[in-house]
């Protein structure tokens, strides 16, 4: 068994030197303040999203609109726009806050190591294979969750304040959000996860390690497209079995690599 107050000393270690370096800083307080509190703020203004949905095809609006459960109290073009972009095109783009948070803290705890050379003195220590890699992996997954959750309570005050301040009766749909946040999130930041430690076992510095990691966002990308051609349909079924099939894969992909992690195979990547 895992001496808990090993995996706890070094887990408060990796989160003290990942929040102080800028490359992990930087990123966690822009990027979650541009997705969470700027889109919506922007969109509910009145951006190019209301006027772009007010030029739709009325046959291509209707099509679009039949694919999810809109409001009847929301009747123009631009309302029940607005609500299919921020519960369920907005998804895709909301889960790049917790794959990125997870890259970022994971290839942290590894390559970060390296950079600084502390990491052949960590394996010197008394330090099991298991404390290690549990704190390996607790000290990026729950930094990744919290910023998830975070970044979801910064996104619905601001569609709150923005519907209020811009007359958009435009809410958010617990239906969709909770399993989102409950179990896609975590789902993706422990995949996100999985590919970076194994990024990190071969790179030799933060930014190969982070330039690599960053395919991981590139579904998500590729998702959004879909969804606002009318080609990916995101509801709360596909959301729930999207989170349990990543989360399998997640859990599988860390048990295959966890054995990997041991103190020879980190040597040899130094």
């Amino acid at each position: 068994m895992p001496d808990l107050s090993r995996v706890r000393a070094l887990v408060a270690k990796d989160l003290y030197e990942a929040m102080a370096a800028k490359g992990v800083v930087t990123p966690t307080l822009v990027v979650p303040f541009m997705i969470s509190v700027f889109v919506p703020l922007v969109v509910l203004g009145g951006g190019a999203l209301g006027q772009n949905a007010m030029k739709m095809d009325p046959a291509d609006a209707d099509k679009l609109f039949g694919l999810y459960a809109i409001p009847p109290e929301l009747v123009t073009v631009a309302d029940r726009m607005l609500y299919v972009f921020l519960n369920h095109m907005f998804v895709p783009m909301f889960l790049i806050l917790p794959v990125m948070a997870s890259t970022l803290f994971a290839t942290h705890g590894i390559v970060g190591e390296k950079e600084h050379r502390t990491l052949e003195t960590l394996l010197q220590t008394p330090l099991r294979a298991s404390e290690l890699i549990a704190a390996k992996l607790l000290g990026a997954l729950v930094p990744a969750i919290v910023i998830g959750w975070i970044s979801f309570g910064l996104f619905a005050l601001s569609t709150l304040v923005g519907g209020a301040l811009f007359g958009r009766p435009v809410g958010l749909s617990l239906t969709m959000w909770l399993p989102v946040v409950a179990l896609l999130s975590p789902a993706v930041s422990l995949v996100g996860l999985s590919v970076s430690l194994v990024v990190s076992l071969k790179a030799r510095t933060f930014a190969e390690a982070q330039q690599t990691s960053g395919v991981v966002v590139l579904p998500f990308v590729a998702t959004m497209i879909g969804a606002t051609t009318g080609y990916v349909t995101i509801s709360p079924a596909a959301v729930i079995w999207a989170g349990l099939a990543l989360l399998v894969l997640g859990v599988a992909f860390l048990a295959w690599l966890a054995p990997r992690l041991d103190r020879e195979r980190l040597i040899q990547t130094l």
